[in-house]
């Protein structure tokens, strides 16, 4: 999908995912981020998933023979986010377009989770952002939306994106929906380890 959607595609490197469901008694109040099959409830703050650091970072532990070479091309972080079951009802997920975003918007943090740091990104509020959400989004179409673009010049290298909550109607079926990490290469390049 990505290959046919998304230009100057070489590799395509899937490191995480991740499923949400919008009813708290459908998640475990204990989270273990180690657990990718443990549903996430919607995330309702402006975000960018990673950093710039934090992408470097994963290039280095997952490719480590290779990264100096992997970084000298186009790198991007994209993501795949699609509904499982039913239209969704509540928590759509809206994103922002990036040309619409100053720099001066974005607050670096640390995500600190078991085993692990990395960074990204929340906003603060500026009445220029201009967000959009797919109304009624269904299991058959994705949204697909980047965090990290390293190729110089890009009007938009990020969109920001946030779960949000409209007037649901009294028998709303719960959002339920996965998530798809990935980064993508400008060259093709065979995986370490021939995986």
């Amino acid at each position: 999908m990505l290959r046919s959607q998304v230009p100057d595609v070489g590799t395509v490197f899937v490191y995480d995912w991740r499923v949400r469901n919008s009813r708290p008694e459908a998640t475990d109040k204990r989270i273990n981020f180690s657990d990718q099959t443990q549903p996430l409830l919607p995330s309702n703050y402006a975000h960018i998933d990673a950093g710039p650091i934090s992408i470097f970072q994963r290039i280095q532990g997952s490719f480590p023979s290779s990264a100096s070479n992997i970084l000298r091309q186009r790198i991007r972080a994209v993501n795949v986010w699609k509904p499982l079951c039913n239209p969704v009802e509540e928590w759509a997920l809206a994103v922002c377009d990036g040309t619409t975003v100053e720099p001066d918007d974005l607050v670096e943090t640390d995500s600190v989770r078991q085993g692990s740091i990395s960074t990204n990104y929340y906003v603060k509020y500026a009445p220029e952002q201009e967000w959009y959400y797919l109304e009624r989004q269904t299991p058959d179409e994705a949204l697909i939306f980047k965090h990290f673009d390293s190729e110089p010049g890009i009007q938009a290298p990020y969109a920001l994106h946030a779960s949000i909550r409209q007037d649901v109607p009294a028998q709303a079926m719960p959002r339920q929906s996965i998530e798809v990490r990935t980064l993508i290469f400008s060259e093709t390049f065979e995986p370490e380890g021939g995986n």
